[in-house]
């Protein structure tokens, strides 16, 4: 019982963090970065929030992970109503032929926006966002690093761009 208690007010920075903007907006920050785990934030939004619309900000890594992509694919297929495709540490591929790839194998209706800048696709998400919509930033979670042409390279991070944008719009 103890434990329980202690797990439900636990936080894993990355893992399903969840924030409310002025404007009505919940934004959630989660690893989620293939079909299981996509699925899972997909299916919690859908069953929390059943009257708003979801947006997702998703990529995925390079020729190694193209299980991923069609995973990521179907798992926005399923529940998702938007999504940037950007760049989640391409590795030697370019953020634009892995959006390309995964938005082939998106079968359903849905509002695809490439934006191959993370920092901008993030920003672009949260700008366009309203009331009652639900924006998934997936696959980096607190993460402050892309892998690109083999080496990390810097990068201000999901939260970082969310806090930013709090501070600046609220």
């Amino acid at each position: 019982e103890k434990s329980r208690k202690g797990l439900e007010n636990s936080v894993v920075p990355g893992r399903m963090e969840t924030y409310l903007l002025d404007k009505g907006t919940v934004v959630i920050i989660d690893f989620a970065h293939n079909y299981a785990s996509l699925q899972a934030v997909l299916t919690y939004v859908n069953e929390n929030y059943p009257d708003y619309t979801s947006t997702v900000v998703v990529g995925s890594q390079s020729h190694r992970s193209e299980l991923r992509w069609s995973g990521i694919a179907r798992a926005l297929s399923q529940y998702g109503d938007k999504v940037y495709l950007t760049a989640d540490d391409p590795g030697f591929m370019h953020p634009d032929e892995i959006s390309q790839e995964i938005s082939k194998e998106i079968t359903s209706d849905i509002n695809i926006y490439f934006v191959p800048d993370r920092e901008e696709a993030v920003r672009s998400a949260l700008q366009a966002a309203e009331a009652k919509e639900v924006v998934i930033l997936a696959g980096k979670g607190r993460e402050t690093s892309q892998f690109v042409n083999g080496k990390n390279e810097a990068y201000i991070g999901d939260y970082q761009i969310l806090k930013d944008y709090k501070k600046n719009n609220q």
